[in-house]
């Protein structure tokens, strides 16, 4: 399009130089037709913006890659050869039979990814890489020559891959004798001298007899067992086991035979690690009287293996025990008062400094003049309970404790004795007396740890109705106190003990004073060596209510996590270990169903040595690779200096030659 134009104009230089005053020799006007000219075409590449295409066609072969696992598991041996060897004679054919039909041979060797960390292996990592890569996109099948231990979480990528995948299944089956341990089953948490129960599943190979296993930490044999392989191939071993101390206890359990010296013991030995805490929360109960109010939440507390109580009457300042003692680690005090409990000094100091530690306290009965400073009520002239049923305000659907106290529950709860109070500015009325005052009836304070239940008797509800609506309301209520702010923030590890290369993940919740989850805050992650030294930092992220953090970290040691609530006093701790053990080694022999799911999925098919010799594939069709590039000759800056040249060197002549 633009030549027109080009021509167009040299024809108007011509005849615009075919006369000049003065008249010039012809070489002058021709150098000058040559100036303009290359002036104006200039002027028309910058007005037009043409670009130069350069196109050149080139032929290429349509690629096979073959996908070489070079992982740890790959190393075991049958018979004096690994996996790797076992597949070298299928490689060497197939690769011969691909050339000899003009494919191109792509050798890929992968693990934890194209080259990754040798003690893990994922497909779906590695898949991804090649797709970054580019590579795919002229690859007609993959050849994979791997044993078939993936640590995926799932194979989805398949379903997008569309180039078949062959699966390598060569003649290799483990003639040694092993034994080992596939797997260990046990609680995350136990408590502090409690028994716990440990199964240890156990594998062997070639092996009949008995077999010794043994639970052992910080190097010392704690238990042992025996295993008999002498009519099947595996077993269990079940342990009880119990830690006096709290904290992170990890322990390894072992499996070995005397009949035999095995080969490969790598996979003999497996490692756990579970949190040990403190038994029972402690719940003390303080009483005027043991009246049936206190004897039915006592039952209640007895049907929990995780709570404990402790009773204490006071009546006329006269305490049954060392109050300070029975202060020693509680975390929700219950106080029923049918009107004369009397707190000793020692004891208010207590239950006041109880309540600057925001520990759980519950009051039901006639509120006690000397708790009024950090109690959600105050006491009124009139002292004589009356009695009459009760109904929930609009404050009570903000705590789901309550919820069973539904309208028709209510309708099947008998009167109660309740005492006339005067609820505080901040504090929430949850529940009121139906009387003509709407007097309150279940009071939490400001804090959300201090809840005031104004009147006695509910017990009778338990022997009106035969339902278990009782029980759930006290347990409810003393799960919801016995909490303290610090408890708020609950975070955890998916498990305790990782494999090197193993993602860890991190989890946590954060409730406010209504035990509603709390959400869109900032959570700091900080984890901590054995050493003290940081490793990471990140920000957790928020997803269904809670904030989660998934790390890589491969140094086997013990580590700390911190999570810090960014502009809140609250933070939460935990542990978790990394095991110097190799999970490779727990892989054996090939994983046959896996790498004909993988083969049948893709559209590929199983090589194995009955099918090797009768392998054949279509002749490869060339591929037309076509190499395009653009040259916007518009934005070379010769073509900028050519413009600014011809007509500068132009008006110069012009000018000394005398023309017009």
């Amino acid at each position: 399009m633009i030549f027109i134009p080009i021509v167009i104009a040299i024809i108007i230089v011509i005849i615009f130089y075919r006369h000049t005053i003065p008249q010039i020799e012809n070489w002058k006007r021709y150098l000058l037709i040559f100036l303009r000219s290359i002036f104006l075409i200039t002027v028309l590449i910058l007005l037009f913006n043409p670009i130069l295409y350069f196109i050149k066609e080139k032929m290429r072969k349509p690629n096979v890659i073959f996908l070489e696992d070079n992982s740890d598991s790959m190393k075991q041996t049958s018979e004096n050869r690994s996996k790797t060897q076992a597949m070298v004679n299928y490689k060497k054919q197939l690769s011969n039979e691909l050339k000899k039909k003009n494919y191109s041979i792509l050798d890929y060797q992968f693990a934890k990814g194209l080259d990754g960390n040798t003690r893990s292996t994922n497909l779906t990592q590695t898949l991804n890489e090649l797709s970054k890569n580019d590579i795919l996109k002229e690859t007609r099948s993959i050849m994979l020559f791997s044993d078939g231990w993936f640590k995926d979480k799932d194979l989805d990528v398949l379903s997008n891959l569309n180039i078949p995948m062959y699966s390598i299944y060569p003649d290799f089956h483990s003639t040694d004798f092993d034994l080992s341990i596939s797997n260990l089953q046990y609680n995350k948490i136990a408590y502090k001298n409690e028994t716990s129960p440990l199964l240890v599943y156990t594998k062997s190979k070639h092996f009949q007899g008995s077999a010794s296993v043994k639970l052992i930490e910080d190097n010392k044999q704690l238990a042992i067992k025996q295993v008999d392989f002498s009519d099947k191939n595996f077993g269990v071993a079940n342990f009880d086991i119990m830690f006096s101390r709290p904290g992170l206890h990890t322990f390894s359990v072992m499996i070995e035979s005397d009949s035999l010296d095995e080969v490969n013991k790598a996979n003999n030995t497996f490692s756990g690690a579970l949190q040990v805490r403190n038994n029972k929360t402690k719940i003390l109960i303080l009483s005027d009287k043991l009246n049936w109010d206190v004897k039915f939440c006592i039952d209640i507390i007895k049907q929990n293996d995780r709570w404990e109580h402790q009773f204490l009457l006071m009546e006329n300042k006269f305490v049954t025990s060392d109050i300070a003692a029975s202060f020693n680690k509680v975390s929700l005090l219950l106080i029923v008062n049918n009107g004369k409990l009397i707190l000793t000094e020692s004891a208010l100091d207590l239950v006041k400094s109880f309540d600057r530690k925001k520990g759980g306290i519950i009051l039901f009965g006639k509120p006690i003049a000397d708790l009024q400073s950090i109690s959600p009520t105050t006491t009124r002239n009139i002292q004589t309970p009356f009695e009459a049923s009760f109904d929930l305000t609009d404050h009570s659907n903000q705590y789901k404790s309550l919820d069973v106290l539904n309208a028709e529950t209510l309708e099947n709860i008998p009167p109660i004795k309740y005492f006339y109070v005067n609820p505080k500015i901040q504090s929430k009325v949850l529940a009121q007396i139906d009387n003509e005052e709407n007097s309150p009836a279940i009071v939490l304070n400001s804090k959300g740890n201090f809840l005031h239940i104004t009147f006695l008797n509910l017990w009778r509800w338990k022997l009106w109705n035969s339902e278990s609506g009782y029980d759930k309301l006290i347990t409810n209520i003393i799960n919801w106190l016995e909490h303290k702010s610090a408890k708020r923030i609950v975070s955890s590890t998916d498990k305790n003990l990782y494999f090197s290369g193993e993602k860890i993940k991190v989890k946590m919740q954060v409730f406010d004073e209504k035990l509603n989850p709390v959400r869109s805050i900032n959570a700091k992650l900080t984890i901590v060596d054995n050493k003290n030294k940081v490793v990471k930092e990140t920000f957790m992220v928020e997803k269904n209510e809670a904030y989660i953090s998934k790390l890589d970290i491969n140094e086997p040691a013990e580590y700390r996590y911190k999570i810090e609530i960014e502009d809140a006093d609250i933070s939460s701790e935990g542990n978790f270990m990394i095991n110097s053990e190799n999970p490779e080694n727990y892989d054996q022999n090939f994983n046959l169903p896996l790498l004909t799911y993988i083969s049948k999925q893709t559209g590929g098919s199983l090589i194995d040595k009955d099918n090797l010799h009768n392998f054949t594939f279509p002749q490869a069709n060339m591929i037309k690779k076509i190499n395009k590039n653009e040259i916007p000759i518009y934005k070379n800056w010769i073509i900028i200096a050519v413009f600014l040249l011809s007509i500068t060197f132009e008006l110069y002549l012009r000018k000394r030659w005398g023309l017009l």
